[in-house]
C-alpha cells in the first residue's frame, strides 16, 4: 500500500540580493508500506495421512483425579489415575521410597519392573480407562509420582503415635458412636434430630431455573467414565476401578434450595458394586474422587453427601472407613473425617437398608432447603441432615457420582428435572484505546450464573476497532468479568518530540491521508534552511528548528523543538513484526532553472528517540549520523519483532542542539546563486513481512 505524504522542499535563499524572509514553497512527500512477496509455481503433493487420528491411538493422555495426593507414612494409600482411551498397559515411576502392594491389586492388574530405576510396567488383561496403584510410603515427606508424561505429588505425613488403625488386611468392627467423631458432635448439635421436616421447606418461590431432560446437558458435565444417551447418564460400565461423574457446572450456594429429581440403576443383580453417590465439596465442578469404595466422593475437598451403597467394605482400607451395615445394600450421608471417607451413623440420620441391585429403575429426589437442610428421598424412605457449618458457602460443587472396584456393576441415573437458584453476576465492558483509556461509556450485562452472555463492539468516531476480544462472547460465572474492547485512533495527534506524552500543534504540518491503517506516520517536520550569504568555503547552513503554534494557531516564537519524525505502530501483536523507516532525496538541490548545487549534502545529525513505552526502542540504521545521496533510498531506523510498538519520535537533537542538528552542506565548487534551492525527500514506512 503506498501512502502519500507532503512533500518536504528545502528552501536555500541568498541574502546577497535582497534582505527578507524567504517562503518555503511545499511539495508533496511520499511513504510506503511494502512488503516482499514472492510467488511460486503451485506443486501437486500426495495425499495427507491422518496423523493427528494415528497419534491419539499410539499416545493416550493419563491425568490423575487430583495433582497432589495426601496420605500418612507406613499406611496404605490408594493412587488412581485415568486414561482418555482404554489401554491395557502404562508406565509409572514411582519415588524411591514407595512400595508397590502387589498383592492388593484389583483382579485382572499385574505389575513388573520396568527397565530404569523405579520404573513399573501396569499391566491389564482387558483395556480399561481407569487404574487403582495401592502404595505404602516409608517416609514422610513430598515426593512425585509419573504416569508416562503426567505428574502427581505425594505429601506424605508423618503417621500418629495415637493412631489405632490396623492395616488394611486386618478387620476391625467400626465404632459407631458418633461422639468420638468431632464433625458428627458438630452436625448433631446443628440438627438435634430433625425428623419429618414439612416438605414445604423444601419448595421454592425463588426457583429461577429449571432444567429439563432436554436441555441439562447446557448445564451439566461430565467427568472420568460418564457417557450420556438422551438423558440418562451412564456413569460407570461393568468395568473394574472406573469412577464417573454429572456435575453441575457452576458452583452453588448452600442456602440457595434446589430440587434434583430423577432415578437410578445400580445393577443387574446383588453383586453388583459399588453404588452411587451424591455430594457438595469444594474443589473445581469437574473433580472426581476414589474408585471402589470411595463412590467418586473420598478425597474431594470437605465432601459431605449421601450414598446407594451396594457392597459391603468390612475395613479400613486407606482413607475409606469400613461400612456401618453388613446385611446389603444401604443408604447413608457420607463426608471426609479428616483423612477417612466416613458413613455418618448418628441416630438423628442412621444408615438404612435399601434393597439390593435387580435391575430395576429407581425413583429419587435430592432436596436442599434455605437452611441448608440436605434431604434424600428414595424406597418410600427419608433422609435429612444440615450440611456441616464448613460448607456455609457460596462457592459449592456440586455432583452425581458412581464408581466400581474388583467387583462392577453398569450404574446409571436418569436425568428429569433440576429446579434451582442462581445468582446474579455481571460483565462489564469497556471500550477502550491503546494506552487503557475510556473512550466510551462502558456498559453492564447482568445475568445468571451459567448463562450465555454476548457483547458488541461499538462505532466510536475517529476510532477503529483493533480486534474482537476472546472473551466477547462467553458463559456468567461467579466473579465479575470483564470485556476490554481495544480501538486505535485513525489519525495519532503530533506529539511533543521533548516530551512524548503531551500533545502539540506544529507549524507547516503535513497533509497525512485518513486510510494509513495501524501503521502510519504521524508527522514529518519542514527542513527550513532560510536566507544564507553566498560563501567561497566550504560551508554548512543548518535548518531552523521546529516551531509550535499557539491555540489561536498564531507561531509561538519561544517554543522551539527539534526537528522529527513521529511513527505509530498500534497492530496487534499477532500482525506486528516490526518496521523500517528509511529516506529518499529525490533530486539535487535545484533552481527554477534547474541549475544544481553540485556536491552539496544534506546531514542528519544528532539522531535520538522519544516515547511513552518503557522499553522497545528501535534501532539506528547510522548511528554517527545520515549522509543523504541524491536519488538513493537510505535505511535510517529499524523497530525489529517487538520493538517499535506505540508511538515513537525519531528526532534530531534535543532542547541544545535543535538548530544544529539538521545541515546543508555545500562546498565552493558547488558554484551556487543568488536563487532559491530546493529539494524534495520521499520517506518510506514499511512493514516487516513475516519470515
Amino acid at each position: 500500500m503506498t501512502m502519500r505524504f507532503r512533500r518536504l522542499m528545502l528552501v536555500l535563499g541568498m541574502t546577497i540580493l535582497f534582505m527578507q524572509a524567504v517562503f518555503m514553497p511545499v511539495g508533496m512527500v511520499y511513504a510506503e508500506t511494502t512488503m516482499d512477496t514472492e510467488e511460486n509455481k503451485p506443486v501437486e503433493l500426495p495425499p495427507m495421512t491422518n496423523y493427528l487420528k494415528h497419534e491419539q491411538i499410539s499416545k493416550p493422555r493419563f491425568f490423575f483425579t487430583r495433582s497432589r495426593i495426601q496420605g500418612t507414612a507406613k499406611e496404605p494409600l490408594q493412587v488412581t489415575f485415568f486414561s482418555d482411551q482404554e489401554v491395557s498397559e502404562a508406565r509409572v515411576f514411582l519415588p524411591e521410597e514407595a512400595t508397590l502392594l502387589k498383592d492388593q491389586l484389583s483382579t485382572g492388574l499385574s505389575v513388573e519392573e520396568g527397565a530404569q530405576p523405579n520404573e513399573w510396567i501396569i499391566q491389564s488383561q482387558r483395556a480399561q480407562n481407569t487404574f487403582v496403584l495401592p502404595l505404602v510410603v516409608e517416609k514422610a515427606g513430598n515426593y512425585e509420582l509419573s504416569v508416562e508424561e503426567t505428574t502427581a505429588h505425594l505429601d506424605i505425613s508423618e503417621q500418629e503415635e495415637t493412631s489405632d488403625e490396623t492395616s488394611v488386611e486386618e478387620t476391625e468392627p467400626f465404632d459407631d458412636n458418633p461422639s468420638k467423631n468431632k464433625q458428627e458432635q458438630q452436625i448433631n448439635e446443628k440438627n438435634q434430630i430433625i425428623s419429618e421436616v414439612d416438605k414445604k421447606d423444601f419448595v421454592s418461590d425463588d426457583f429461577n431455573t429449571t432444567i429439563t431432560r432436554d436441555n441439562f446437558l447446557n448445564y451439566f458435565g461430565l467427568s472420568g467414565s460418564a457417557s450420556v444417551n438422551g438423558n440418562i447418564v451412564t456413569l460407570t460400565e461393568a468395568r473394574n476401578s472406573q469412577t464417573g461423574s454429572m456435575y453441575l457446572k457452576n458452583k452453588i450456594d448452600s442456602t440457595y434450595p434446589f430440587i434434583l429429581t430423577g432415578k437410578v440403576f445400580l445393577g443387574r443383580n446383588s453383586n453388583s458394586a459399588d453404588g452411587i453417590g451424591f455430594g457438595f465439596h469444594k474443589d473445581s465442578p469437574d473433580s472426581i474422587g476414589l474408585t471402589g469404595s470411595g463412590f467418586g466422593l473420598a478425597n474431594l475437598t470437605d465432601i459431605f453427601g449421601f450414598k446407594l451403597d451396594t457392597y459391603y467394605n468390612r475395613t479400613n482400607y486407606y482413607p475409606i472407613r469400613p461400612d456401618p451395615i453388613n446385611t446389603g445394600a444401604f443408604g447413608s450421608f457420607v463426608y471426609m473425617d479428616g483423612e477417612w471417607f466416613t458413613s455418618y451413623t448418628g441416630n438423628d440420620a442412621p444408615a438404612r437398608s435399601i434393597s439390593r441391585p435387580s435391575g430395576l429403575w429407581r425413583d429419587i429426589r435430592i432436596m436442599l432447603s434455605e437452611e441448608s437442610i440436605l434431604r434424600i428421598e428414595y424406597e418410600d424412605m427419608v433422609w435429612e441432615m444440615k450440611i456441616p457449618t464448613i460448607l456455609d458457602d457460596s462457592n459449592l460443587s456440586f455432583l452425581v457420582s458412581a464408581s466400581t472396584g474388583a467387583v462392577n456393576a453398569l450404574q446409571q441415573f436418569e436425568f428429569e428435572s433440576f429446579q434451582y437458584s442462581r445468582e446474579n453476576t455481571t460483565v462489564v465492558v469497556n471500550y477502550i484505546d491503546d494506552n487503557g483509556n475510556n473512550i466510551s461509556a462502558s456498559k453492564e450485562i447482568d445475568g445468571l450464573i451459567g448463562d450465555e452472555y454476548q457483547t458488541e463492539p461499538k462505532e466510536i468516531s475517529g476510532f477503529t476497532l483493533k480486534e474482537i476480544p476472546e472473551n466477547a462472547c462467553g458463559i456468567f460465572k461467579e466473579e465479575e468479568q470483564v470485556v476490554n474492547y481495544i480501538y486505535t485512533k485513525d489519525l495519532v495527534e503530533p506529539v511533543d518530540p521533548l516530551d512524548p506524552e503531551i500533545e502539540v500543534d506544529p507549524e507547516n504540518p503535513p497533509e497525512l491521508p485518513e486510510d494509513q491503517g495501524t501503521l502510519s506516520i504521524d508527522f514529518i517536520s519542514s527542513f527550513n534552511f532560510g536566507a544564507q550569504t553566498i560563501s567561497a568555503q566550504n560551508k554548512r547552513y543548518y535548518a531552523q528548528p521546529q516551531r509550535l503554534l499557539n491555540k489561536d494557531a498564531t507561531v509561538n516564537e519561544t517554543e522551539k523543538r527539534p526537528n522529527y519524525i513521529q511513527v505509530s505502530d498500534r497492530r496487534s501483536e499477532n500482525e506486528r513484526k516490526g518496521w523500517t523507516l528509511a529516506v529518499t532525496q529525490n533530486s539535487q538541490f535545484t533552481d527554477r532553472q534547474d541549475n544544481q548545487l553540485r556536491g552539496a549534502r544534506l546531514l542528519l545529525n544528532n539522531q535520538q528517540f522519544a516515547s511513552v513505552q518503557e522499553n522497545g526502542e528501535p534501532m539506528l540504521q547510522n548511528q554517527d549520523g545520515a549522509v543523504l545521496i541524491p536519488e538513493q533510498k537510505t535505511p535510517l531506523v529499524t523497530a525489529s519483532d517487538g520493538q517499535g510498538a506505540g508511538t515513537w519520535v525519531y528526532r534530531f537533537g534535543d532542547e541544545k542542539n535543535a538548530g544544529e542538528s539538521v545541515a546543508l552542506e555545500v562546498p565552493p565548487t558547488a558554484d551556487p546563486r543568488a536563487t532559491t534551492y530546493q529539494t524534495s525527500l520521499t520517506w518510506e514506512l514499511s512493514a516487516v513481512p513475516d519470515n
